[in-house]
């Protein structure tokens, strides 16, 4: 999935986008995952979230080792 454009913000940290907004919203799952639902949740992740992304978030990872520990969390709304 192409990334949306970024602008620096001042030391915000880079960010991975794992899923498009649409598309996550479009899926059966997202209505009971946004309930609270952790099965369906799980469901969700794991139809949306692909090899890419996983790459994605691995080199942030990797790149951590000289900064401090990235923090892994969700968007809520």
């Amino acid at each position: 999935m192409p990334q949306p454009p970024r602008i620096a913000w001042r030391d915000f940290p880079d960010t991975v986008v794992l899923a498009a907004e649409r598309r996550t919203k479009q899926h059966p799952e997202y209505l009971a995952a946004k309930s609270g639902d952790p099965a369906a949740a799980t469901r969700l992740v794991d139809a949306l979230v692909d090899e890419t992304g996983t790459i994605a978030v691995r080199r942030l990872l990797d790149a951590a080792v000289a900064a401090p520990a990235p923090a892994l969390v969700s968007a809520h709304a």
